[in-house]
């Protein structure tokens, strides 16, 4: 299911949520923040989960905690 399918959803629902569009890629929907509950774990129960089917199984590799397959990295410090 597609972002934007998936915040139809929601709003049939009245679950609060809210759509990141990136506006350095033609402002395609990148991002969705869904409000927490049952309904909401309800409507994202059939949505695939990260890094399942992932050689690593899920699993940070002991040689290098940065590695994580396919995954692109990220900073892993939060600016506070």
């Amino acid at each position: 299911m597609y972002l934007l399918g998936l915040s139809d959803k929601l709003k049939q629902s009245q679950i609060k949520h809210s759509v990141f569009f990136e506006p350095d890629i033609g402002n395609q929907a990148t991002a969705l923040v869904i409000e927490p509950g049952e309904a909401s774990r309800k409507i994202c129960s059939n949505l695939p989960l990260a890094l399942r089917g992932n050689p690593s199984n899920g699993k940070i590799s002991d040689s290098n905690p940065e590695d994580l397959g396919s995954i692109p990295s990220y900073p892993t410090k939060l600016n506070t």
